[in-house]
């Protein structure tokens, strides 16, 4: 092991994969081949589990990140805002709401600023009409154009401590618009993030994704992934991988064990063991993978949530480094 994770009983960062249904079909997601298969069953995380993970969050001490996104738009969810509301209410974590904008409606922007929501991040993708609809197909750029504008109207009104980023994911398709994505919006918002391109587990851009992050020519090293969140599907699976789409990097069901119990169990630390080794079993999803190289020791959503919310390392230093 890098060094033992006792002291850390729980990630840095909880993702919430809240639903798996979506109104967009963007073209570097899996999410319209998914919703094409015969037996694709659209499904959102109940209640009760999450319940059951804000009540184990609320017990702990240690600085996490509850990240409410999805493997589709998590406004969709019709609890989600009652989610937030309570774990601000009940948890001492970060709470973080990724979200294609589309839904940020004025009475829904209200509601989050008055939860107190840390962080809300909306991905882009775009600085033109032509680019961002070309890439976040089935969206209209005016209205969610008009849906940030708005939210970053009732912020100031309200003098809201919610921080709003924009992010962006370098593709071939928008690429030229990075620098003038970012010269725009960075004095209006609080972060702009370019992301980089990654395959989900092949299933998408594979071939640009490996040629942006140079996998094929970089030394392996260990998945970052494994030492910094676990991911909580619309139905109560948890995952090591914030990549997987599917059930190819299965722990659990929250349903049935904790947070806990995963994050230090027997399956995750064979898992880092092997990374640390330079021994992947080929029985596990990470052995073809090639979206490790897109996932850096030194930078992640820890670190940006230190900076942009918390103004100082806090995150960050629930994780083990490399030696």
């Amino acid at each position: 092991m890098i060094q033992s994770l006792e002291k850390f009983s729980l990630p840095p960062m909880i993702t919430l994969d809240v639903t798996n249904v979506c109104n967009l079909h963007c073209i570097h997601c899996p999410y319209p081949d998914i919703e094409a298969q015969s037996d694709f069953k659209p499904a959102h995380l109940s209640w009760e589990h999450f319940q059951k993970i804000a009540h184990e969050l609320s017990t702990h001490d240690q600085p996490s990140l509850l990240r409410f996104v999805g493997d589709g738009e998590p406004m969709l969810h019709p609890q989600l805002i009652e989610m937030i509301e309570l774990a601000k209410r009940t948890t001492r974590c970060v709470v973080n709401l990724t979200t294609n904008g589309t839904f940020l409606s004025d009475s829904k922007i209200e509601r989050l600023l008055e939860s107190k929501i840390d962080l809300i991040d909306i991905s882009l993708d775009g600085l033109s009409k032509p680019v961002y609809e070309t890439i976040r197909k089935k969206s209209s750029f005016e209205h969610v154009m008009h849906n940030i504008f708005s939210l970053l109207e009732r912020r100031k009104n309200k003098k809201s401590p919610t921080k709003v980023m924009v992010s962006f994911v370098k593709q071939a398709e928008n690429e030229n618009e990075t620098e003038s994505f970012k010269k725009f919006w960075d004095p209006l918002v609080d972060y702009v993030m370019i992301r980089d391109l990654h395959s989900a587990l092949g299933r998408i851009k594979q071939e640009e994704s490996i040629q942006r992050n140079g996998a094929r020519e970089l030394e392996r090293y260990p998945c970052p992934h494994l030492w910094k969140r676990l991911v909580v599907d619309c139905l109560g699976r948890v995952k090591f991988c914030a990549s997987d789409w599917g059930d190819k990097t299965m722990l659990g069901n929250i349903g049935d064990t904790s947070l806990k119990a995963l994050w230090q169990g027997q399956l995750l630390n064979d898992l880092r063991n092997q990374h640390l080794n330079g021994d992947i079993h080929e029985d596990t999803a990470c052995k073809k993978c090639n979206d490790w190289a897109t996932c850096k020791w030194d930078w992640g959503y820890e670190r940006l949530v230190d900076k942009v919310v918390l103004s100082k390392p806090t995150l960050a230093p629930s994780l083990p480094l490399l030696p």
